[in-house]
């Protein structure tokens, strides 16, 4: 991926799009985590998700073994839907679309929330990144 510039502010992939993301570095043996919470409002015409790959997320890591994301998602109720999630890159320092949810089937609300968790996880001069979440769903119109 390109480091970001004045011109194109978010990190490009391979493919040459851009991605807005929360960026976890740390410079401490061990590694280091770092939470990072999101709500989403659950549209007025929402019927169901889709069939498949639901829940995407896009994430980046300098490695997949010692930098991790882990994603979390909550209906609206609060129940786990899924829970700890991996969400790997496919290689290193490359940006991947990973499945967090295939197709949750818990209690989502017209206008309700849905809250999702990632757990971000950089080791010694290492980072990762959390980028878009990519819903797909059923409308009721």
């Amino acid at each position: 991926s390109a480091s970001p510039t004045d011109a194109a502010p978010c990190d490009r992939d391979v493919a040459g799009e851009e991605h807005n993301y929360y960026s976890w570095t740390t410079t401490t043996t061990g590694g280091q985590d770092y939470d990072v919470w999101v709500r989403w409002q659950i549209p007025s015409d929402f019927q169901d998700f889709a069939d498949s790959n639901a829940v995407r997320v896009y994430v980046w890591q300098t490695d997949d073994t010692t930098n991790t994301v882990q994603g979390s998602m909550y209906d609206t109720s609060g129940a786990a839907e899924a829970t700890d999630v991996d969400l790997p890159s496919t290689s290193a320092a490359a940006w991947t679309l990973g499945t967090l949810d295939t197709s949750p089937a818990g209690t989502y609300s017209d206008n309700g929330y849905t809250t999702f968790k990632f757990h971000m996880v950089a080791d010694q001069n290492n980072s990762v990144k959390l980028g878009e979440i990519v819903i797909t769903y059923y409308t009721d119109k």
